[in-house]
């Protein structure tokens, strides 16, 4: 639940703020492999997701992007920022 996305973030908020920093500087494929280590601790983060999806985005990986929406979308199917979200991702797969 909620209280274990918290948890997550909370353990991994040094590496979150390392992937952060990573993505803002343009170290794409560090962030990458930071957000990889946050996803072992919890896949379906939102804040986790949305960090992953920029990274992607930002290292020209727009399939990994989709992808990774799209599960987040079949595990929160009304959460309109994801469809929003994968609906921009679509757009990086057309272009």
């Amino acid at each position: 639940g909620a209280a274990a996305h918290w948890m997550a973030l909370l353990a991994g908020l040094g590496v979150y703020l390392q992937a952060a920093a990573a993505l803002k500087s343009g170290k794409n494929a560090q962030a990458l492999m930071a957000v990889e280590k946050l996803f072992r601790l919890d896949p379906l983060n939102l804040q986790f997701i949305r960090l992953f999806v920029q990274a992607a985005a930002s290292a020209d990986l727009p399939e990994a992007a989709v992808q990774t929406l799209e599960m987040a979308r079949d595990h929160y199917p009304r959460n309109i920022p994801i469809i929003n979200w994968l609906g921009n991702g679509h757009g990086w797969l057309a272009t």
